[in-house]
């Protein structure tokens, strides 16, 4: 399974089960109408104009929570996909390095490798 459809499922299912905590009417179709204005990048804006009929008085607190839960998941994929700076080993040649330039001159310019 391809991790793109995956993590679509599970938030079609953190979806239904907002809306079914908000008690509002949950068929097939809502879940994945919303997971569609999602993936269109539909601002927060246009899916509470969207949503108002079917959500009525929780339009606001569903799209705050939809909103949070995207924020999250964001934030999680830019965090994995980020390498790390440099290892361990590279960080103490890096002081050493720093310490014996400082020893010389007194002065410290980093050296960075591109």
């Amino acid at each position: 399974m391809e991790i793109g459809t995956e993590i679509s499922k599970k938030i079609r299912a953190a979806i239904k089960g907002k809306l079914q905590e908000l008690g509002a009417y949950v068929d097939e179709e809502l879940p994945d109408y919303i997971v569609v204005m999602v993936a269109d990048k539909k601002t927060s804006q246009q899916i509470s104009d969207d949503l108002a009929l079917f959500l009525g008085n929780n339009t606001i607190k569903f799209t705050v929570w939809l909103h949070g839960v995207l924020e999250k998941l964001s934030s999680v994929a830019i965090e994995s996909m980020r390498p790390p700076l440099y290892s361990e080993a590279v960080a103490s040649q890096l002081r050493r390095a720093r310490g014996r330039v400082r020893g010389r001159r007194g002065l410290w310019c980093p050296v960075l490798a591109l």
